[in-house]
């Protein structure tokens, strides 16, 4: 598991998901899966669910939209099978490491969320800011997310009203 999924299967479990990584999927009858979803993450209040794939490569965005076109087909095939109790359809969400910023934020298609680095680590920095580690730390199964609240109120970044 990279990086970028390590921070991602973090935050959704932070958040209340029950979490599953680098899930395969499609078993071949001469051995082998035809796939691998990355992050898969199911939400038991809303009954979400999120189908993740993340990517810190420096392909060329027709590289990465007929890999991620396979990978999220892969996701809309066989995570019915996952959570066979609800018809829900799983949100499919990219997440980019490379490059900072783009225009089209329909990369992938009107179905796929596309946030890159930038954004992701701005929602997790804007809610993390809000609590100081004194009074609320992070638990360390969030090893990614602790080091961030860390830096955050120990650099100076959370808002003073916090920090007494």
């Amino acid at each position: 598991m990279n990086f970028l999924e390590q921070l991602v299967s973090e935050w959704y479990s932070y958040r209340g998901y029950y979490v599953r990584t680098n899930v395969k999927v499609g078993r071949r009858g001469a051995g082998g899966y035809e796939g691998e979803l990355d992050v898969v993450a199911f939400h038991p209040e809303t009954k979400e669910i999120v189908h993740v794939e993340a990517s810190i490569d420096a392909l060329s965005w027709d590289k990465r939209r007929k890999k991620f076109a396979r990978r999220f087909e892969l996701g809309r095939r066989y995570i019915p099978a996952l959570f066979s109790f609800t018809k829900r359809r799983p949100t499919q969400v990219a997440v980019f490491g490379f490059p900072r910023t783009t225009r089209d934020r329909q990369l992938l298609g009107e179905d796929v969320q596309v946030y890159l680095m930038p954004q992701l680590i701005g929602e997790i920095a804007e809610e993390l800011s809000q609590t100081t580690v004194e009074s609320g730390v992070i638990p360390e199964t969030f090893p990614l997310l602790r080091a961030m609240q860390f830096a955050l109120d120990y650099g100076g970044c959370l808002k003073a009203a916090n920090v007494q």
